[in-house]
């Protein structure tokens, strides 16, 4: 899908197809889910095509996540993760997704009313080792959002910037009894490292899985680097994997620098 060239007969058909539609149409998706596509929207144009959206990620959720649990979605955007990890934890489980954007929040809330989903929470906000309030520039395309004064695609463009409410994972957690977390996935533009510190309390107390991306051009414009990533969770007594695109294996990492 990233390469048009090696998309297969079929895949060329849905993208074809995908390119004639004029309305936010929903379409079948995982567990009987359903997700909302859009016209012109380049995730749209991933999920129309070829069904997934960086499913050796979603094998991770598949691996993890067990009827009960609670999964945590920082930086949900329009929800892929928070709706595939809620039909995997079930109505007995939790589902906690955070997204600062107004545009993402809305498809988000969009793809939620579609499902019939009551376990999941959405929290419009962004998460930080600190509260308060900050700048958000959002981009003209989704996923590349930032609290970072520039994107960290060089190309990409600024749609405008909207002041956001910062957060703590420890005081949410406190304010809404979370004690059950099995996993957090953490994609949020290079503040990876700030998120995690404002988990400090709950990650040593309740020992979640963390799948997040290392990015060094997005982590230079948030001040952070991958090295302080790998310290700051190896003193927390984590142990690193990389996950193959292909396979979805998890070979053991023996350090994050180097990752991209």
């Amino acid at each position: 899908v990233y390469q048009p060239a090696l998309l297969t007969a079929m895949e060329r058909l849905r993208a074809l197809h995908y390119r004639a539609l004029t309305a936010p149409t929903p379409m079948p998706w995982h567990h009987d889910c359903r997700v909302m596509l859009h016209p012109r929207d380049g995730l749209s144009r991933i999920l129309a095509t070829s069904g997934f959206y960086e499913p050796h990620e979603l094998m991770v959720l598949k691996k993890l996540l067990q009827a009960g649990d609670t999964f945590i979605d920082c930086g949900a955007n329009i929800g892929f993760y928070t709706l595939y990890a809620a039909s995997l934890v079930g109505k007995t489980g939790r589902v906690l997704a955070f997204e600062p954007s107004p545009r993402e929040m809305k498809r988000l809330q969009e793809n939620i009313a579609l499902n019939t989903l009551p376990q999941i929470t959405t929290f419009t906000c962004a998460l930080s080792d600190h509260e308060g309030e900050a700048l958000f520039s959002i981009a003209d395309g989704a996923g590349e959002n930032t609290l970072a004064d520039s994107f960290a695609y060089t190309d990409t463009g600024l749609t405008e910037r909207v002041t956001v409410q910062l957060h703590t994972l420890d005081n949410i957690a406190e304010e809404h009894s979370i004690d059950n977390v099995k996993l957090i996935k953490i994609d949020v533009e290079g503040a990876e490292l700030q998120v995690l510190r404002g988990a400090k309390a709950l990650l040593a107390r309740l020992r979640p899985a963390l799948l997040f991306e290392v990015f060094p051009a997005a982590l230079l414009r948030m001040h952070t680097t991958a090295t302080e990533i790998d310290e700051y969770l190896r003193a927390a007594e984590y142990q690193f994997y990389s996950i193959n695109p292909v396979t979805a294996e998890w070979p053991a990492l023996t350090s994050l620098q180097g990752i991209h």
